[in-house]
């Protein structure tokens, strides 16, 4: 009986949660479907497959909402999937926004960059650098025009790829151009250590000179 009743409390906490949850993603489902109206309209893009997926998610909380009198439990595990692709799906609508504003400021971005490259190369005389800052800078204009297409379908985690990848290779661009720069300040260090020491031992053999030419002076050679 115990073990009974244990199992009914399970079941009854179960019933109670599961009336909650669908309760709420019903009542979210029409403004998750505004937003992707009011971002597909704004912004001009297809969006398919953040629509897919509110699709997805009407269908599992409809079938959460048929099992909820009959199997409380099943209910329970499929509203749960569904609240994680509710998250995800607003995550989604909210990252149209960002990488939308991203694709647009590239070029910006991409000149800013290249500027900031230059001032380093010029201040430092990084004429005949090795390393070439300015093919990343190509790679990211290609990854970043490769951005819109699954941009424009809601594939929103090949957009956050890309994007990351684009994010990447400009801060790499910037970073091996300041390493050389760094290089060059530390050899141009070096290299005046080492006029100084020069000139200090200059000095010294010069010292030496005059005191061997005097020593010349007063004793006989053997």
């Amino acid at each position: 009986l115990q073990e009974e009743e244990k199992q009914i409390a399970v079941i009854s906490e179960a019933d109670r949660n599961v009336k909650q949850r669908i309760t709420e993603l019903k009542s979210d489902a029409p403004e998750l479907d505004q937003q992707l109206l009011s971002a597909v309209q704004e912004k001009g893009y297809e969006l398919q497959e953040i629509a897919e997926d509110l699709k997805e998610l009407a269908e599992e909380t409809a079938k959460a909402d048929q099992l909820e009198l009959f199997d409380p439990i099943a209910a329970q595990d499929i509203t749960e999937d569904a609240q994680e692709k509710q998250e995800q799906i607003e995550k989604n609508l909210k990252d149209v926004d960002a990488y939308d504003d991203k694709v647009n400021d590239f070029p910006e971005v991409l000149a800013s960059t290249r500027a900031k490259i230059a001032a380093i190369i010029e201040q430092n005389s990084l004429h005949n650098m090795k390393v070439r800052p300015y093919d990343n800078l190509e790679q990211a204009s290609a990854e970043a025009a490769a951005l819109e297409a699954p941009l424009r379908a809601g594939d929103m985690d090949e957009v956050r790829k890309i994007g990351a990848r684009v994010d990447s290779l400009l801060e790499d661009a910037v970073a091996m151009t300041e390493r050389q720069a760094l290089l060059r300040q530390n050899n141009r260090r070096d290299l005046e250590t080492l006029r100084l020491g020069w000139s200090q031992l200059e000095q010294r053999r010069e010292g030496l000179r005059a005191r061997v030419l005097e020593s010349g002076t007063r004793f006989v050679k053997q």
